[in-house]
This record gives C-alpha cells, sequence and structure tokens, in this order.
C-alpha cells in the first residue's frame, strides 16, 4: 500500500511541480453549512469540520493556520489550491533534513507545498528504501523525512478529493461540438463524464467489433 501511494504522490509532485498557478479566487462559501457536510473518513461518517481539524492537526501541528480556521483551510485547498500551496504549512524542525532537501533555513522552519514539491521529487532515490524500512530502525532524520511524506501524501489527497469537481479542463472545437459542450471553456471531468456515459456512447463502447469472412 505504501509503495502505491508513494507512486501517487510521485505523479501528484511532478505535477505540482510544473504547474502554473491559477489567479482565480475562493468562491464565496457558507461556511456554517460546509462545516456539516457529512463525510466517510476512516470507516466512520463525520463532519467535514472534523475531517478539516484532524488534518490540519496532522499536517501543521495546530487546527489554525494563519488567521484560518480549519474548515477556511480546506475550503481553500480544496477550491483554491493555488493558494493553499503557497502557504507554509509544513514544520521542518531538523536541519539535517532542511540540509537534505537543500532548502533555505527559515527561523519559523515552516514550508509551502510548491517550495517542497521539487526538493522531495529530486530525493525520491532516498526516500523509497526508507518506506520499507521500521521506525524504530531510522534516524531522526529519516523519521521526519517520512512523516513529511505523510503529510505532503495526505496535503495532496486531500486537494485531489475534489478534482472532478473543478473546471481544469478544455476541448478543442472539433471534440467540444462532437460532446456538445462549449469549446476552450474550463470544464470539470463530472461534465465530460457525464457526456461518455450516455446512452449513445455507452452503446457505441458495447457494440462487438464486426469482422470480415
Amino acid at each position: 500500500m505504501r509503495h502505491i501511494l508513494f507512486t501517487c504522490l510521485t505523479l501528484l509532485l511532478a505535477f505540482s511541480a510544473t504547474a502554473e498557478p491559477s489567479s482565480e479566487a475562493l468562491p464565496a462559501l457558507d461556511y456554517d453549512a460546509f462545516r456539516t457536510l457529512p463525510i466517510l473518513h476512516e470507516g466512520r461518517v463525520k463532519p467535514l469540520d472534523t475531517v478539516a481539524r484532524v488534518s490540519l492537526q496532522s499536517i501543521y501541528g495546530k487546527q489554525r493556520l494563519q488567521g484560518q480556521d480549519a474548515i477556511a483551510w480546506l475550503a481553500e485547498l480544496l477550491f483554491s489550491p493555488e493558494k493553499a500551496f503557497e502557504r507554509p504549512v509544513f514544520n521542518i524542525p531538523n536541519p539535517d533534513v532542511i540540509h537534505g532537501l537543500n532548502l533555505e533555513a527559515n527561523p519559523e522552519h515552516h514550508y509551502a507545498y510548491t517550495a517542497l514539491s521539487l526538493p522531495l521529487l529530486k530525493n525520491l532515490g532516498t526516500l523509497r528504501p526508507l518506506l520499507t524500512i521500521p521506525e524504530k530502525d531510522l534516524t531522526l532524520a529519516q523519521q521526519q523525512l517520512v512523516m513529511l511524506y505523510s503529510q505532503m501524501q495526505l496535503f495532496g489527497q486531500l486537494g485531489a478529493s475534489m478534482t472532478s469537481t473543478l473546471p481544469i479542463f478544455t476541448l478543442e472545437a472539433p471534440l467540444a461540438e462532437k460532446l456538445d459542450l462549449p469549446a476552450d471553456v474550463p470544464l470539470p471531468h463530472m461534465q465530460l463524464q457525464k457526456k461518455r456515459d450516455t446512452p449513445a456512447e455507452a452503446g457505441a463502447r458495447s457494440r462487438p467489433e464486426t469482422r470480415g469472412g
């Protein structure tokens, strides 16, 4: 399982290290309603606010970040990730880890996701073997590097959880016309999937090939 998650994080880091930030602002939200949404988390249904507080505590060590409460932080991560990626939310107190990742030291020891993406990608060869070693056999710096990996994995999973609903895909004119969708306009994957699963499309996929002879 850890190797599957390692691969997922690798792909996410590669994307975020090269992606250009968006200028879209965070949409207005009814936070009172948003925080009460029921979410299945670790086998139990919990309010989204609980998931937000537990997640921010795991990543940042506190349940507030730069004046934001946890639900506001999670909303920003889901709907305006380019801003969340720039917030220094990862705590790296060990100078050996900072030096190993070739990071610039800062007195608060906090770093943003964008600042860590490329350094962590460059050190995946060092990180990979550590995932197979029991924690008790790791040095303190190695333990903190593995913990940082876990925190970034959680951050990435949270950020990707709304991907299907965010308008991040655009279609060129020929394909857009075929699907009866607007061209060169950002669309969510969910909307594309609905078109893919129309009866006509489903029938076309299920039709067996005809062979000559």
